[in-house]
């Protein structure tokens, strides 16, 4: 018997709704790929925006760095 079998005896009891399969590209480091596209201006591209800690760095990074440039976003 698992240990969540002991803790939670009606796991035992469940079964399954359903499911999904899919492929999932990884790079060697296994983190997320997200980030600039350099050469164009504004835009973004990422596998991998499921892993939060990932996307807020890079998003706050991104924030910083207009301000310390002074490259505000203005509307048109």
């Amino acid at each position: 018997m698992t240990l969540v079998l002991v803790y939670f005896p009606s796991f035992g009891e469940g079964g399954l709704a359903s499911s999904w399969t899919g492929v999932c590209d990884v790079i060697p480091d296994w983190n997320s790929v997200l980030g600039r596209v350099l050469g164009i201006q504004g835009l973004a591209v990422g596998h991998g925006f499921k892993l939060s800690p990932d996307v807020g760095r890079i998003l706050a990074q991104e924030a910083l760095e207009r301000f310390s440039t002074g490259r505000l976003l203005s509307g048109k």
